[in-house]
């Protein structure tokens, strides 16, 4: 098996038989956890894992290996079937599930896939006692993934909570929970009919984790309605990847809802190379997540479906643009998005969307002499930080896109959800509304107008700023060059902290044009314009040959409205 060997051999070196589990370098995800990362911690995850490869790979004199490593890492997991976290594991065996901040309930059916891949790989390896241990924490795994009820907006856990739910009832004994598991795949299956396309849009680390779980499906399971519904999603999520792949730059395009770097780490690109048949060369990072490990090696990965590889070759055409809808809701709720396809570039944007970091609310790319690929975003920073209740409204035709900012009232600063303040008042220390573009080469300057441009190569990102303000606070554009980095900026508000009560700010207009251009190519003529406002919103407009692109954007702050997945119902 591919790189089996060199597997084992790292692994042989990180073995700590003392605890009887894998060492490494922790990477902090930023949240669930108080440990930084840098410490030396032996990961129950990769752990399982290793004790999977030994028993389906590995020679007969370390099977014994897996066995310690099993024994050593099934008790981490929460038994209490009264506590909150029955069922999870902790991410390290130096932080249980006690001192976590708070436990990562995903580590539930993470885990538990790994131990239901090993109950199959020790059938008549392991001893009995083991075995039923194993089938006990299984089942706290579906348990879990059945208390949590998770649906298919979080497509990735969804499909993995259903397939281990499934899991626990076919190979553990609980068929209620395999009944569940069924309708768990099948509800994503209804969300994608209904959609169009998985909810967790063009997420190309969460998109894999989803093809990898319906594979770990159709590798362990026997239940035929259960594999349909896991070949559906698989197919669904090649789709989504493959619509928004440019091949010339070998790059994913615009909009993401959930990426950890701008480019895929050397393993992802690895993995997705061998279900292609063909080799991948994007650029890629040194970023890791803390799951990333070589899940490859646990199964026999299935070929990415014909229909979706021929696109990763070539697009349809050139300039080629792409329309998804992701969340159908009512036409201003609706979550939809633009992608835009020229030879050597590429640019797409989302309807609406928090800037929670891990979002590319709008995202492109291109090539240059110098760079594989420079990258476009659009953020909104809070005290340096990507801004959770700041939301990002866009508008997009072809290569222009018109992009404006409301504010969310029931957000944190910089996750969704973990870092709300109680009060609703932020502490803030600056606030900027940023266009930016990274990698060699890259210039930003003012041109003509009020203009500015981002500049790398043979291609341009015009900027027509329109409005700046939040309460009583008026922003000014700049820009600014930085070693890699060039920015155009509304700083909205920069100095002594001040306190600015979100949920009872009003007057907020902020918005601006981009034009993705060859960089001879003449400024666009037209320039996006407030078209009217009122007490409750602001109405921007941009009238280009390519069309007219309209936003109506509320001047006070709103509710951010959760993906189910199941709106269209």
């Amino acid at each position: 098996m591919k790189n089996i060997e060199s597997y084992f051999a790292d692994c042989d070196s990180r073995y700590d038989a003392s605890l009887g589990m894998l060492g490494q370098v922790f990477t902090s995800p930023g949240y669930h956890t108080r440990l930084a990362s840098g410490a030396w911690v032996h990961p129950t995850i990769h752990s399982l894992e290793y004790a999977v490869l030994l028993l389906r790979h590995g020679p007969t004199e370390l099977h014994g290996r897996a066995e310690t490593i099993l024994d050593r890492v099934l008790p981490l997991q929460d038994a209490d079937p009264v506590s909150p976290y029955f069922g999870i594991w902790p991410y390290v065996f130096e932080e249980p599930i006690s001192q976590m901040s708070p436990p990562d309930g995903n580590w539930a059916i993470f885990c538990g896939g790994r131990v239901a891949e090993a109950l199959v790989a020790g059938k008549g390896i392991l001893p009995d006692t083991l075995m039923e241990r194993m089938k006990t924490a299984l089942r706290n795994s579906g348990m879990f993934s059945f208390r949590s009820n998770i649906l298919p907006g979080y497509t990735n856990i969804s499909v993995m909570g259903g397939g281990v739910a499934a899991m626990a009832g076919e190979l553990a004994g609980m068929p209620q929970l395999l009944e569940y598991g069924r309708r768990r795949l099948e509800a994503v299956v209804q969300s994608i009919e209904g959609n169009g396309t998985l909810c967790e849009y063009n997420s190309l680390p969460y998109n894999l984790i989803t093809i990898h779980e319906c594979e770990r499906v159709l590798f362990l399971l026997k239940d035929e309605q259960t594999r349909r519904h896991a070949e559906t999603i698989r197919a669904a999520a090649w789709r989504m990847l493959a619509d928004l792949f440019h091949p010339g730059l070998q790059m994913f395009s615009g909009p993401q809802a959930r990426a950890y770097a701008d480019f895929p780490d050397p393993i992802t690109v690895e993995k997705l190379s061998e279900r292609l048949g063909f080799q991948l060369t994007c650029k890629t990072t040194d970023e890791h997540t803390l799951w990333t490990g070589p899940i490859d090696l646990t199964l026999v990965p299935l070929p990415c479906p014909e229909e979706s590889r021929e696109r990763f070759r070539k697009l349809p055409a050139t300039p080629h643009q792409h329309k998804a809808v992701f969340i159908r809701r009512s036409p201003e709720l609706t979550t939809a998005g633009t992608s835009w396809f020229s030879e050597g570039s590429t640019i797409g944007s989302v309807t609406r969307e928090n800037f929670f970091y891990q979002r590319r609310p709008v995202f492109g790319s291109w090539k240059t002499a110098e760079d594989p690929a420079v990258v476009l975003k659009l953020q909104f920073l809070c005290n340096g930080r990507p801004f959770s209740s700041a939301y990002s409204m866009n508008a997009q035709e072809q290569n222009h896109v018109l992009s404006a900012v409301a504010l969310i009232k029931n957000l944190g600063y910089h996750t969704p959800h973990m870092d709300i303040p109680e009060d609703g008042i932020f502490k803030i220390r600056s606030l900027r509304f940023r266009y930016v573009l990274e990698g060699k080469g890259v210039h930003a300057q003012a041109v003509d107008s009020g203009r500015f441009a981002l500049s790398a190569g043979g291609w341009k990102a015009v900027i027509d700023p329109v409005s700046a303000r939040i309460g009583e606070y008026q922003g000014r554009w700049e820009h600014a060059n930085e070693d890699g980095r060039a920015m155009v900026d509304a700083v909205i508000y920069e100095g002594e902290e001040i306190e600015l009560p979100i949920r009872k700010t009003g007057d907020v207009e902020i918005a601006a044009g981009l034009s993705l251009l060859p960089v001879n190519a003449a400024l666009p003529s037209a320039i996006p314009q407030v078209a009217s406002r009122d007490e409750a919103q602001s109405s921007f407009i941009w009238n280009l040959s390519a069309g007219s692109l309209k936003l109506d954007v509320p001047r006070h702050a709103i509710k951010y409205h959760w993906a189910t997945g199941l709106e269209h119902r």
